[in-house]
């Protein structure tokens, strides 16, 4: 049996939230397709929202 990982889940660590399964080496591969990963590391954090900026206009703007 191997642990085979993926984003989302109830397990956390390092801000990454995941799921691990143990499957047989011989479903490897249709986990791997499907979205699994063979370590943690490869495990992404969930991404950072970026802060909408705005930017004010004002008349001075429209003169350039």
């Amino acid at each position: 049996m191997i642990h085979l990982y993926k984003q989302g889940g109830n397990w956390k660590k390092d801000g990454k939230e995941y799921t691990i399964k143990a499957v047989n080496e011989k479903d490897k591969a249709k986990h791997i397709d499907d979205g699994w990963v063979c370590s943690l590391s490869e495990v992404k954090a969930p991404a950072k929202r970026k802060r909408k900026t705005t930017k004010k206009v004002t008349n001075d703007d429209d003169k350039k």
